[in-house]
C-alpha cells in the first residue's frame, strides 16, 4: 500500500504537497530547456531537434550536451560558439547533475508524513537489504531542503533560459527557402561540359553548395560550377545535354537528368 494511504496521520500536508510540486514543475522545465540547448548546439531548429531529444532522459541529455561541446571546442575549434559560453554551458550542465540526485527521490519515491517538518520515502527497492541500498533508496527530506531544492532549480532555468537565448538559433524559414531554391536551380541545369553531371554535382546542386550566386563559396575542385539557365547565356557556349538516349534517365522539369 503507498505510504500516504496507511494512515491519516501518514498523509502529506498542504504544505509538503505544494513544496513537492514545486520541486517537479521546476524539473520539468530544466528537461525542456535542456532539450532546446542540446538542438542548438547541434545547429537544429528546435522544433526538429524535438524528434531527437524527447525519448532522452535527463542524464543522457546531459551527455550528448557534454559531447557536442567537446566537438565544438577541437573539431570546430570555438569558431560557431564561443568558448565562454561553452564554459557556461559545462557549468549549467554541472549543476543540473547536483540536483538530478534529488529530484530522482522525489520524483520516484513513495512518500510520506514523518512529522509537519519532514518527509520519509522508499523505493521499495527489492533484494537483501544492506547499507548502501537502505542509503539509496530510503530518504528522509525536511521542508526546508525541499524549498532550497526548488530555490537552486528556479535560478538554474533562469540561467538556461539566459543561456539558450545566447547561442545560434537556426531558423525553420531558411529550411524552406534552401528547399525552393533547391528546385529552381535543379529544373534549369546548364553544365559547360560536353558530359552528364556526375551524382557528385547533382549532390552539390541539391545543397546549393556549387551554385554561380553571389556569396556562395566554392571550393576550387570540389565539383564543376554549375549555373542557372539563363536567357543571356550564349546557346554556342553553354546547352541543356540531351539523355533521352540514355537507359533509365529521368526527366524533371523539361530537362532530363541522370537518376
Amino acid at each position: 500500500m503507498p505510504l500516504n494511504h496507511s494512515s491519516e496521520f501518514a498523509e502529506l500536508t498542504d504544505q509538503q504537497y505544494t513544496v513537492l510540486g514545486k520541486a517537479v514543475v521546476e524539473w520539468a522545465n530544466i528537461e525542456q530547456l535542456l532539450s532546446v540547448l542540446l538542438g542548438r548546439l547541434l545547429a537544429t531548429p528546435d522544433f526538429l531537434a524535438r524528434t531527437f531529444t524527447d525519448p532522452l532522459a535527463a542524464f543522457r541529455l546531459q551527455k550528448a550536451i557534454q559531447e557536442a561541446v567537446e566537438i565544438h571546442r577541437l573539431r570546430y575549434g570555438e569558431r560557431v560558439i564561443t568558448g565562454a559560453l561553452l564554459d557556461n554551458v559545462l557549468r549549467i550542465n554541472h549543476s543540473v547533475t547536483a540536483l538530478r540526485g534529488m529530484r530522482n527521490k522525489i520524483a520516484h519515491f513513495c512518500w510520506c508524513r514523518q512529522s509537519d517538518d519532514s518527509l520519509f520515502g522508499t523505493s521499495f527497492a527489492g533484494g537483501i537489504p544492506t547499507p548502501k541500498s537502505e542509503r539509496e533508496n530510503v530518504a528522509v527530506i525536511t521542508l526546508s531542503e525541499l524549498v532550497d531544492f526548488h530555490q537552486r532549480a528556479f535560478a538554474l532555468v533562469e540561467e538556461l533560459i539566459a543561456l539558450t537565448e545566447k547561442l545560434p538559433k537556426v531558423d525553420e524559414e531558411l529550411l524552406h527557402v534552401r528547399r525552393h531554391e533547391a528546385h529552381r536551380n535543379w529544373a534549369a541545369v546548364v553544365i559547360n561540359s560536353s558530359t552528364p553531371p556526375t551524382l557528385k554535382e547533382m549532390q552539390c546542386l541539391s545543397l546549393s553548395r556549387c551554385t554561380s550566386s553571389p556569396g556562395v563559396p566554392t571550393r576550387p575542385g570540389s565539383c564543376r560550377t554549375i549555373k542557372r539557365r539563363s536567357s543571356s547565356i550564349d546557346s554556342t557556349k553553354s546547352r541543356v545535354q540531351p539523355y533521352s538516349s540514355r537507359p533509365g534517365s529521368l526527366e524533371v522539369s523539361g530537362t532530363e537528368a541522370s537518376p
